[in-house]
């Protein structure tokens, strides 16, 4: 099974929860792959699959978040 592709605004929403300045996934000085993964599982109530990880993992790079060791993160800016 798949996991539901993630809206642009539910990205943006994880995002937003990860980096906020309580956010428990910045308390190491770094984001993980399963922080991300919990996050996304708490906006959208769904498994959030390799994609999903993906896409905010590539949007929090591209703003400099430190990330721990990601797999395949893009990090160059979006066009």
């Amino acid at each position: 099974l798949r996991a539901t592709p993630l809206t642009e605004e539910q990205v943006k929403e994880v995002v937003r929860q990860i980096t906020a300045a309580d956010s428990a996934a910045l308390a190491d000085g770094e984001i993980t792959e399963n922080e991300i993964e919990a996050f996304i599982k708490d906006v959208t109530d769904h498994d959030a699959g390799p994609e999903n990880v993906h896409r905010v993992a590539a949007k929090l790079a591209a703003a400099g978040w430190p990330l721990a060791a990601t797999a395949d993160v893009d990090t160059s800016p979006e066009s």
